[in-house]
């Protein structure tokens, strides 16, 4: 037990200083989100997300939301100011993403107004929501018949024996 009275009194100094920290927080992220529609539905897909992550990636709540990518980018940001992650820049290939100090779910609900309470990220939460799928496919079309069209998505990297394994498959095809 601690029996200093200044550093007990220090001790409770600080925490007040977080808590009023946290309310002005919740308070200009609620007017943020009056202002900004991608922002409220950035927070509410935080808050209603079945799975839980350690790390979020903006190209993975940005398909999720139908956000604009540079919209989830500038709110990924403005959490890590607010210091509800710590924001990593995508590099050589990596996305940009958030890695979470608190549950997002508990976040989400913290700005929208529905608790007071921020929660740890459980050491059961998956991760890392993995980002979006690669984008190094290629559509080609081919016209069958005249009125038949035929989309085909491949990689960007086929090659011969990918084109010998598609021939193979081809024929294997059942007609008559």
């Amino acid at each position: 037990m601690n029996t200093n009275p200044k550093e007990t009194t220090g001790g409770i100094l600080t925490q007040f200083a977080i808590m009023q920290k946290r309310l002005s927080d919740q308070i200009s992220l609620r007017e943020h989100l009056k202002e900004n529609a991608s922002a409220h539905a950035i927070s509410d897909f935080l808050y209603r997300s079945q799975e839980t992550y350690q790390t979020s990636s903006v190209s993975f709540v940005a398909d999720e939301t139908s956000v604009d990518y540079q919209e989830v980018l500038h709110f990924f940001r403005l959490l890590d100011d607010k210091f509800f992650g710590s924001f990593i820049v995508g590099r050589k290939g990596n996305d940009s993403r958030i890695n979470w100090t608190y549950d997002h779910n508990s976040i989400g609900a913290f700005i929208l107004g529905k608790s007071t309470e921020l929660k740890k990220v459980s050491p059961n939460a998956i991760s890392y929501d993995g980002g979006s799928q690669s984008s190094d496919d290629i559509t080609h079309t081919f016209h069958l018949r005249p009125n038949y069209k035929l989309d085909i998505l491949l990689p960007a990297d086929f090659d011969r024996q990918d084109l010998s394994r598609l021939y193979k498959w081809l024929d294997t095809i059942p007609f008559d």
